[in-house]
């Protein structure tokens, strides 16, 4: 890894414990609670992939406090300069969100409470729009980020737990509703990447000379699907790859329960103002012409 003065993040909370616990409504057990006599400290870790091993939390403060910094600039508020050699530490973020446990996920859940990407990705992309390499590298973060849940947090966040049974041992009850907690979290966690890029100021300017955040994915796409047989490289079949997942990542995020007739009724008009921006932003049409591509084939 490059080196670099230590940043912090706007409001990451640095400074936690080590044992600091990535979901937003679980607290991780951590050797320094147990030694104090805080809540649960009677209760075993089982699940030590629950939580950030501190030198990974320094890790990830370093990385994401120095992939850009914001500048001055009266007509985008929002502008993002990247480093140097930005790529370099995106280059390790990604390395590092694939070390993560693939269901419990405490470091995509640790870079979802630091809104890591409302604060740097998606302005890196907005900022850095033609940069080809740099944009695939945040879009190869994102696919890792928005990623479904895996069926073992599925079966978790919707398991039933009696707690006021007598028979099941106050650790296991504890572990169970961790784990839950968890599931739910990873959960909210993906419908919130769906609302940030559905809602993105980006998609509402008026008269803009340059698309919004959605086009920028798109655009990746115009070269790749130009080609055709062997003249398609094995980058542009990755790249077609990629652009797809992440578009279908973000349509599969929905509620892990179901709640009130409120919150079903938001996600469903969350997921139709997606399936809205696909249309303005072509996506259903690029997905016609990549099916109609397919279709030939066969």
């Amino acid at each position: 890894m490059a080196t670099a003065t230590m940043t912090t993040i706007e409001d990451t909370g640095a400074g936690q414990a080590p044992g600091v616990s990535p979901a937003p409504t679980a607290t991780a057990v951590t050797p320094e609670n147990r030694r104090s006599g805080g809540a649960n400290s009677n209760i075993p870790n089982h699940n030590p992939s629950l939580s950030v091993p501190k030198g990974i939390i320094d890790e990830l403060l370093l990385v994401c406090g120095v992939i850009g910094s914001n500048m001055p600039d009266p007509s985008n508020k929002n502008r993002l300069v990247p480093v140097t050699d930005c790529i370099n530490w995106l280059q390790d973020l990604q390395r590092a969100l694939r070390r993560d446990d693939d269901s419990y996920r405490p470091i995509s859940l640790l870079i979802g409470q630091w809104r890591v990407v409302p604060q740097k990705l998606l302005p890196l992309v907005l900022g850095c729009r033609y940069d080809t390499p740099l944009i695939l590298t945040v879009l190869k973060i994102l696919v890792i980020l928005t990623k479904p849940l895996s069926d073992q947090a599925k079966r978790a966040g919707k398991t039933a737990i009696d707690i006021k049974s007598k028979k099941i041992p106050e650790s296991v009850l504890q572990e169970q509703m961790k784990l839950r907690d968890n599931a739910l979290a990873q959960a909210e966690l993906l419908i919130e990447y769906k609302r940030i890029f559905v809602h993105h100021a980006s998609h509402r300017q008026s008269n803009k000379k340059e698309g919004g955040l959605l086009s920028v994915f798109v655009s990746l796409l115009a070269e790749p699907l130009s080609k055709t047989g062997s003249s398609r490289t094995d980058t542009d079949h990755l790249t077609i790859e990629l652009v797809l997942h992440l578009f279908r990542n973000l349509l599969s995020a929905e509620p892990l329960l179901k709640g009130s007739s409120d919150k079903s009724y938001e996600s469903a008009m969350l997921h139709q103002e997606l399936i809205g921006l696909f249309e303005r932003e072509l996506v259903l049409d690029i997905l016609l012409v990549i099916a109609q591509e397919m279709e030939s084939r066969e």
